[in-house]
């Protein structure tokens, strides 16, 4: 077994997603039940340095929080002992955030769980007494979503194959389908769509969306965020900050396999990312996606799109005229560690540094 290079992820805000075809290799194939991946919403399997994967058997611990104060520094962490492909759902009564209205959710069951509620961007923390400190975004699309059949679908959403027998999904990089042995064989659209988080990309057992997640523990850091007060044009104003970014895994995200030529292999994860500064100035939510590649043949990916400043739930203010969008860019590395650098766009089409925010990995 190849030990995996320590190649960063990025976790990215696509700026279009674009339903196409894609080369993939032959023979690889999702399992033959179930129409979605059911990936675990957080990962705790520690990284062996020795082999650059996850340790164990091939078998997951998923923890069902992992989340730090970032004025105490306080963790708590509650272990669910689904597999890989698996989830545990908390069970109860629906619960009312701090206004008063009902959340729709069920009741937590880990104190201190920062919880995704399933919209796209919102988040509520799990008390004593329940779902309380809901956010309100108003959720952005990732994109116009794509066309496939005739019909257009919105991101993430998974439709019925050509065939009617296996299932598509409009991913963040574009059209991806399962591969079912009991469908017709020479079916062959977009990308693979893994139907287990267990499942391997390309001939690499140890490949998979499971791997991924894994290596992404945890998956709520809390840094340092400097910002860019020194830029010769529109500097920032404010004052240095410390920034949380979480990555949540939705229960039925798919994942997808793209191999554009052999040792290129690449995984694209659904997620959901949520960075928060202590000023205020980000409070942000945002449907997307991770992307690992095994090879190495990219350290990171560019191109990330942006929330318009109208959009953003935080305080923040370009600082210039004609404002364009600003993005994030978070990246792990194999070890757990952590950075993202902040962007805006001025005058339509220059790019100017927001700040750089970093946490350092596991010890």
């Amino acid at each position: 077994m190849r030990r995996l290079p320590a190649t960063m992820v990025l976790l990215a805000l696509s700026a279009s997603t674009g339903c196409g075809d894609d080369t993939t290799a032959a023979g690889d194939s999702g399992s033959t039940s179930g129409g979605s991946t059911g990936a675990p919403t957080t990962g705790s399997i520690p990284v062996d340095p020795s082999t650059g994967a996850g340790s164990g058997t091939g078998e997951s611990t998923a923890a069902s929080s992992s989340s730090s104060d970032s004025t105490a520094g306080a963790t708590t962490e509650s272990t669910d002992t689904s597999g890989p492909g698996e989830s545990s759902t908390s069970t109860g009564s629906s619960s009312e955030d701090s206004t008063g209205e009902t959340t729709g959710l069920t009741a937590c069951d880990a104190v201190g769980e920062r919880v995704y509620m399933g919209d796209g961007c919102n988040f509520c923390d799990c008390t004593d007494a329940g779902l309380d400190n809901c956010t309100e975004r108003a959720c952005t699309p990732i994109s116009d979503g794509c066309d496939y059949g005739g019909m257009s679908y919105a991101y993430a959403e998974q439709f019925d194959a050509s065939d009617e027998c296996n299932i598509c999904v409009c991913a963040a990089s574009g059209l991806a389908c399962t591969r079912r042995e009991d469908c017709d064989p020479d079916f062959d659209e977009g990308a693979i769509l893994l139907e287990s988080a267990d499942d391997p990309c390309g001939p690499f057992d140890d490949f998979t969306g499971a791997w991924v997640m894994e290596n992404l523990a945890p998956l709520e850091r809390t840094g340092p965020l400097d910002y860019e007060n020194a830029g010769p044009l529109y500097p920032e104003t404010l004052v240095d900050t410390t920034m949380t970014v979480r990555v949540t895994f939705p229960e039925d995200g798919y994942i997808v396999c793209r191999i554009p030529s052999p040792g290129q292999e690449a995984l694209d994860l659904e997620a959901v990312l949520e960075w928060q500064s202590e000023d205020g100035a980000f409070d942000e939510g945002q449907h997307t996606y991770v992307r690992r590649n095994y090879g190495g043949f990219l350290e990171a990916f560019t191109g990330v799109s942006a929330l318009e400043p109208g959009e953003l739930s935080g305080t923040y203010s370009p600082g210039c005229p004609d404002a364009g969008g600003v993005s994030i860019a978070p990246r792990w590395n194999d070890t757990g560690d952590a950075e993202a650098g902040l962007s805006k766009v001025c005058e339509v089409d220059i790019g100017l540094t927001v700040g750089q925010w970093a946490a350092p990995g596991m010890d």
